[in-house]
């Protein structure tokens, strides 16, 4: 079974995410209401995204049957809906390797990785960069995970993760 949870990219500056600015002299309530506005237009301008974005192709609903897929991780080895069977699985599909975004979402998951390989959960990212540039990706920026390359499109495609016109959408996956 699988769920699946589009994660917008988001505005604003390069580096993937909107900088919440608090002034020197600022006051402590007025900070925090600003903190919070920051916070609250995050959400409505992450969930206006969400909705905006045409996707092409069938798009995965809560409790379906996972597609079959075959990939090549960073190291040439092969992988398969098989192989993640039994344990929790995460698939973060991004679109290329070392962009200021994708590398956010990357970095991001490797701060998760403990804490969600402790509770039995695998995460994989999907990208349609080839093997070398995803081993040379992962070792610059030390993620302990396995990055999966997906230059056709086609795992894409099966999980839903690509918007009208054939750009890929950054998406994700939990495969229970």
């Amino acid at each position: 079974a699988a769920s699946a949870y589009e994660t917008p990219p988001r505005k604003g500056r390069k580096g993937g995410g909107d900088a919440l600015r608090e002034r020197p002299g600022m006051s402590a309530p007025r900070a925090k209401r600003a903190r919070r506005q920051h916070e609250e237009a995050g959400e409505n301008e992450a969930a206006e995204l969400a909705a905006s974005v045409a996707v092409a192709g069938p798009r995965l609903q809560v409790g379906a049957q996972a597609p079959q897929f075959s990939a090549v991780d960073q190291d040439g080895e092969e992988w398969d809906l098989a192989r993640l069977m039994g344990r929790r699985t995460v698939l973060f599909f991004f679109p290329r390797a070392n962009t200021p975004g994708c590398t956010a979402e990357a970095r991001r998951f490797a701060e998760l990785w403990q804490r969600l390989d402790q509770q039995g959960v695998r995460v994989l990212g999907v990208s349609r960069d080839l093997p070398a540039t995803l081993a040379r990706f992962r070792a610059k920026h030390a993620l302990p995970f396995t990055l999966l390359s997906d230059p056709n499109g086609a795992v894409r495609g099966a999980y839903g993760a690509v918007k009208q016109g054939g750009a890929p959408l950054r998406s994700t996956v939990v495969l229970a």
